[in-house]
């Protein structure tokens, strides 16, 4: 029986040209995009050197080193002669450090039990390993639906099988967490993984506008632009300066583009004049919403009600600002299919809810953590998921125990290239007060703490949410 080891353990198993390391190589920058740190192990059916011959360590390994470690200040390489016999997998694996990666996947190594997806295309011609191996989780291919009760995603389709891989690993860290005890963690991780839950659901709007060129910046492209028969910017393109420029300078004109997502912003009497109320707005335009704004007079039921179904016929999103307690009462009266014991995030007839909190820290955490994904998505945007990244405390955190938080932060990346984030702990009154304190105090993330935890120290390891257009 092969060890466990303390890290989510993924393998893609596929026949030789099916493109493993094409989607591996696709895969990971995503992967990271997403936070985690990933390890990589490829498993070669060949004799193979990643020395080069004239070189000072090839030289010494020839001599009849056993060993040869070269180490330079960006890396270092452990290279091991093993003619008598191949070295077995879990002894690879234990070679990995595993404090310092968050994620294991393994190209190749089909014939050994560990959870697998399969990738298969029927241009090569080869059989199926699914159902003869049993450690085969999921499937990734090019074929018709198989009658199975495994997720199957398109093999052409590298944001779901991201979205897939990103689910497996929160969902095996939360076991070890289960495991060790560690609640604040599960929790995060039991927020990411609903979040990605919601994120393989949503499909892209299907509604497209054609407009001229020249207003269609920061617009996903939902047609190829062609010249002379070639493809010169891909469907799913997020247009930008050097997009508009270059094609402008091709003589393109007009192109069509992704409609704009239509969101639903729902405010109490109060909530509409707080400063949380004018960020949020921008937010949204900045993500190139179509934003319907709507002020619900708490104390008028009839009109709550016509404003709720309206939003729900109208919109994709629906956003409200308030407490979660000020808005239960109101949800609890309207005939729609709402939980409202716990809707801060939820499909509610094919569209989405979201609560927003009213602290300025707060929304912009929530918003950059949870509503932005789902927004980029459903415009059409590549790379939608979740941006959420890692970095080391620069000093400790007393937070409030017993609901997730979020902290203005300043991140940084120290001489040695380690990511760290300074909190900015400062009550912010107002908007221009948070405004002020960004500008003096360079804050460009928001930090997040789990409901669980009441105090970070320094050294330890959180998640941070880079600012829009701060990072």
């Amino acid at each position: 029986m092969m060890q466990r080891i303390p890290l989510p353990l993924l393998g893609f198993a596929a026949y030789s040209g099916t493109g493993k390391t094409t989607l591996l190589e696709a895969l990971l920058p995503i992967l990271t995009e997403a936070g985690l740190r990933v390890g990589v192990l490829k498993h070669a059916h060949h004799d193979f050197d990643v020395d080069k011959p004239g070189k000072d360590s090839y030289r010494l390994r020839k001599a009849g080193a056993a060993q040869m470690l070269i180490a330079s200040h960006k890396r270092f390489v452990l290279m091991t002669e093993t003619p008598q016999a191949e070295a077995e997998f879990a002894y690879l694996l234990s070679r990995f450090d595993h404090s310092k990666l968050d994620l294991l996947l393994v190209e190749g190594c089909k014939n050994i039990a560990f959870n697998k997806i399969e990738l298969h295309r029927e241009e090569v011609g080869k059989p199926w390993l699914y159902p003869h191996d049993d450690n085969i989780i999921a499937i990734a291919s090019d074929a018709n639906h198989l009658e199975t009760t495994l997720p199957q995603m398109n093999i052409n389709d590298l944001d779901s099988i991201a979205e897939f891989v990103l689910h497996y690993a929160r969902e095996q860290c939360r076991f070890e967490e289960r495991s060790t005890g560690d609640d604040s963690s599960q929790e995060m991780l039991a927020k990411e993984i609903c979040v990605h839950r919601l994120l393989s659901e949503l499909k892209p709007l299907a509604e497209s506008e054609t407009m001229p060129l020249t207003d269609a910046y920061g617009r996903v492209l939902a047609l190829p632009i062609l010249q002379e028969g070639d493809v010169i910017v891909d469907s799913g393109a997020l247009l930008k300066q050097t997009h508009i420029s270059s094609l402008a300078a091709l003589g393109i004109k007009r192109c069509q583009v992704i409609r704009k997502p239509p969101v639903a912003l729902l405010s109490l009497d109060d909530s509409a004049s707080q400063p949380c109320y004018a960020v949020l707005l921008g937010m949204l335009h900045t993500l190139g919403c179509e934003v319907n704004a709507h002020v619900v007079d708490a104390e008028k039921c009839q009109q709550r009600v016509e404003v709720f179904e309206e939003a729900l016929n109208l919109n994709e999103v629906i956003i409200l600002i308030g407490s979660a307690k000020s808005w239960q009462h109101i949800v609890r009266g309207l005939n729609t299919v709402i939980d409202a014991s716990d809707f801060s995030m939820q499909f509610v007839e094919q569209k989405l809810l979201f609560l927003m909190d009213t602290t300025l820290e707060g929304l912009q955490g929530y918003f950059l953590s949870t509503v932005a994904p789902m927004l980029r998505k459903l415009r059409g945007e590549r790379g939608h998921l979740v941006t959420g990244q890692k970095a080391r405390l620069t000093q400790g955190i007393k937070a409030i125990q017993g609901e997730v938080g979020f902290y203005s932060g300043s991140l940084t990346v120290d001489n040695i290239g380690i990511t760290q984030v300074t909190p900015v702990m400062h009550s912010f009154e107002s908007l221009t007060s948070w405004l002020t304190m960004q500008s003096k105090e360079n804050i460009n993330c928001m930090i997040a703490v789990p409901a669980a935890v009441d105090t970070l120290k320094a050294g330890e390891c959180v998640t941070i949410y880079p600012l829009q257009g701060k990072i």
